[in-house]
């Protein structure tokens, strides 16, 4: 009985299905959304014998710009997950309301004019199949941690240089 009430749907990812015919109608997600590039689509595309059996959905350019959004706060707040790690490992205790934070980065983007303050080039922040992203914090200080009146943005270039 619950056979016939609850038909589940289920999904197959391109990598799942590879070499496979799929025989049904089947629709394709996320084709422009920014982490899927032109191999993923035709990989997808390619399990027919019968294009009229593929459906493309398209999202909507909004919820593209709120993927994108999520996926550059997901990567900015790993970024600071990882400076905390290195300055614990140092042995340099900070306090947490004077740590670095999402905030203060996207601050001092636009108080750069989002340029490195030393070499003058954009910083990139660039999401296709991956996030591509030249921005680091320099500690001013070595020996203190990543506390906001210790430390600036600059480009990676100019930080590994600076090293």
């Amino acid at each position: 009985m619950l056979d016939k009430l609850f038909k589940l749907p289920y999904a197959n990812t391109c990598d799942s299905v590879q070499g496979c015919t799929i025989e049904n109608e089947y629709t394709i997600f996320d084709c422009n959304t920014p982490y899927v590039d032109r191999y993923f689509i035709w990989t997808a595309i390619t399990r027919t014998d019968d294009l009229n059996k593929v459906n493309i959905f398209i999202h909507p350019k909004k919820e593209i710009i709120k993927l994108i959004k999520s996926r550059y706060k997901q990567y900015i707040e790993s970024k600071i997950k990882n400076y905390k790690l290195q300055d614990k490992r140092g042995g340099r205790e900070f306090n947490k309301d004077e740590y670095i934070d999402l905030g203060w980065i996207n601050n001092e983007l636009m108080r750069y004019e989002k340029r490195c303050p030393i070499c003058k080039d954009f910083f990139k922040i660039h999401f296709e199949n991956e996030f591509e992203c030249n921005i680091t914090v320099d500690r001013i200080n070595n020996s203190k941690p990543h506390v906001k009146s210790n430390c600036r943005l600059i480009c990676l270039h100019c930080n590994v240089t600076k090293k």
